[in-house]
C-alpha cells in the first residue's frame, strides 16, 4: 500500500514565624536562567526543528544567496548581506532564509558545537541584535539564532507549540514554505501531476486512483498540480497551488480532505497557505 508521511503557591503569612527565608539571589538567577533556556528550547529551536524535518530533502533557501538580491539597509550604512556575512566567517554552520512563516521573512543560523566557535558566533549576534533592535539573547546550547522580518513580525509564542490547532497550523504553513522552496529552485515547469498519474499508476485501498483524485482536485478550482519525483526524503511529492478566490478555495480543501482520508495523510485546512503538499513514501 502506498503510504504518505502544579498547585498554587501560597502567599507569604505576615508577622508568622513560620515564613520561609527569602530565596538567595544566585538560585533566583540560576531559575531564571533556567527558564530562558526552555523557553528558547520551546520557542525556537522546537519550531524550527519542525520545519526542517517536515522539509527535509527540499532545497532550503541559503540567506547568504537570497541577500545578494534582497538587499536590506539599516542606519549607518550596515547591510544585511555584510551582517550574515560576519556571523558566517565568525563560524555560523548554515544560515538560512524561510520567507512566509510566521514572518515575511526569517533568517535562521544554525549554530556550530565548538565552544570557541560558538563564542564568536554569538559575538556577532550581539552586533546584528543591537542594529535589528532585537532582544538581546546568550548561549543557553540551543541550535539556532533567529532575526524575524516584516512589517508586523510575529516571532513563535509559547502558546503556538500547546495546542493541536496550532501545530497543525504550523505543519500547514510549513510545508507550504517548503513547497515554495521547491518550486523556485526548479528550474524549468515541473512535470504535470495528472499526466505523470497517468502514466505511474498508482490504487490506494477501495480502487481510487491517484489520477482520479488529482482530476477531482483540479475540477474544484486547483491552479495547479505538479509532481516532484527527486525529493530524497520521498518516493515522490504532489504541489498543489491553491485558487485565490474564497469559494473556489473551500472546495478545493473539500476534494483535499477526501484525498487525505483516502492516503493516511495528517488533514489539513485553509490556513491562508498557497500549496498543498502531498509526500507519498513505500516506507512508513
Amino acid at each position: 500500500m502506498v503510504g504518505c508521511s502544579g498547585k498554587p503557591v501560597e502567599p507569604p503569612s505576615v508577622g508568622n514565624s513560620t515564613t520561609q527565608p527569602a530565596m538567595p539571589a544566585k538560585q533566583t538567577a540560576e531559575t531564571s536562567e533556567e527558564k530562558a533556556r526552555k523557553e528558547m528550547v520551546e520557542n525556537i529551536d522546537g519550531p524550527i526543528d519542525d520545519f526542517f524535518k517536515a522539509n527535509q530533502g527540499l532545497p532550503i533557501t541559503d540567506a547568504l544567496d537570497w541577500v545578494k538580491h534582497n538587499q536590506q539597509n539599516f542606519p549607518g550604512g550596515v547591510t544585511l548581506e555584510s551582517m550574515l556575512t560576519g556571523l558566517s566567517d565568525a563560524g555560523a554552520k548554515k544560515i538560512n532564509v524561510i520567507s512566509n512563516l510566521f514572518c515575511d521573512y526569517l533568517i535562521v543560523v544554525t549554530l556550530p558545537t565548538e565552544p570557541l566557535l560558538r563564542q564568536k558566533v554569538f559575538a556577532s549576534d550581539s552586533q546584528v541584535r543591537e542594529v535589528l533592535h532585537l532582544e538581546k539573547t546568550k548561549d543557553f546550547g540551543q541550535k539556532y539564532l533567529a532575526y524575524p522580518f516584516g512589517s508586523n513580525p510575529v516571532m513563535i509564542m509559547p502558546q503556538s507549540r500547546t495546542t493541536a490547532e496550532a501545530k497543525a497550523k504550523d505543519a500547514a504553513m510549513s510545508m507550504n514554505a517548503g513547497c515554495e522552496n521547491l518550486l523556485k529552485a526548479y528550474l524549468g515547469v515541473p512535470p504535470d501531476a495528472r499526466d505523470w498519474a497517468k502514466r505511474n499508476p498508482k490504487i490506494f485501498p477501495g480502487g481510487v486512483t491517484l489520477e482520479a483524485m488529482l482530476t477531482n482536485l483540479s475540477d474544484a478550482g486547483a491552479q495547479a498540480i505538479v509532481v516532484f519525483t527527486n525529493v530524497p526524503s520521498y518516493d515522490y511529492l504532489i504541489v498543489l497551488t491553491l485558487p485565490s478566490e474564497a469559494a473556489t478555495r473551500q472546495k478545493v480543501f473539500t476534494s483535499d480532505a477526501r484525498l487525505r482520508e483516502v492516503c493516511g495523510l495528517e488533514p489539513t485546512k485553509d490556513y491562508g497557505q498557497k500549496y498543498l503538499g502531498y509526500p507519498f513514501s513505500s516506507k512508513r
